[in-house]
C-alpha cells in the first residue's frame, strides 16, 4: 500500500512537471492565456485533506519565477491588482502572494529602464499607487501568513 502511494505520487509529480514545461512553452508569461485559471494555479490555497499543514505544489516557485522574469510590466501589474483586490472569491495563499509581491518590488530586471532620478519638470511617478482597500488586503495577507 505504501509503495503504491509512493508510485502514484511519483507519477503525479512527473505529470505535473511535464504540464509545467508545456505551459512555459505555450505561454511564456505564465498568466496571459487564461489569466483567472492560471492565477489560481499560482496563488490559490491548497484545499487538501488537512489544509492547515498542506504544502504548496512543488511547481509553484518555478512558475512564480517565470512570471516575474518573463512577464511584461502590464501583466505583473494586473497580477498585483488581482492579488490585492478585496472582492476576490478565491482566497490566495498568503506566502505565494507575498513572495510574488516582494519579487515585484525587489527585482532589478523589473525596474530596468525606469528613471532613477526624476527630471525637474516631470512629476514623480507612483508606479503601484495602492489604494486603501489594496493596502488592507496586503495587511490581511501579512496577518494570514503569520
Amino acid at each position: 500500500s505504501r509503495i503504491k502511494k509512493e508510485a502514484e505520487s511519483s507519477s503525479v509529480e512527473s505529470a505535473s512537471g511535464l504540464f509545467i514545461d508545456w505551459l512555459e512553452l505555450l505561454d511564456p508569461e505564465v498568466v496571459s492565456s487564461c489569466p483567472d485559471l492560471q492565477q489560481k494555479l499560482l496563488f490559490s490555497r491548497d484545499k487538501g485533506k488537512d489544509s492547515s499543514e498542506s504544502e504548496p505544489p512543488s511547481f509553484r516557485p518555478y512558475l512564480l519565477a517565470l512570471l516575474t522574469h518573463q512577464s511584461s510590466w502590464t501583466t505583473l501589474h494586473r497580477c498585483i491588482r488581482t492579488l490585492l483586490c478585496r472582492s476576490q472569491e478565491c482566497s490566495f495563499d498568503p506566502t505565494a502572494s507575498l513572495d510574488f509581491l516582494w519579487a515585484c518590488i525587489h527585482m532589478p530586471r523589473i525596474w530596468q529602464g525606469r528613471d532613477q532620478r526624476i527630471p525637474q519638470k516631470r512629476r514623480e511617478e507612483f508606479v503601484l499607487r495602492p489604494k486603501t482597500p489594496e493596502l488592507l488586503s496586503l495587511v490581511e495577507l501579512i496577518l494570514a501568513e503569520s
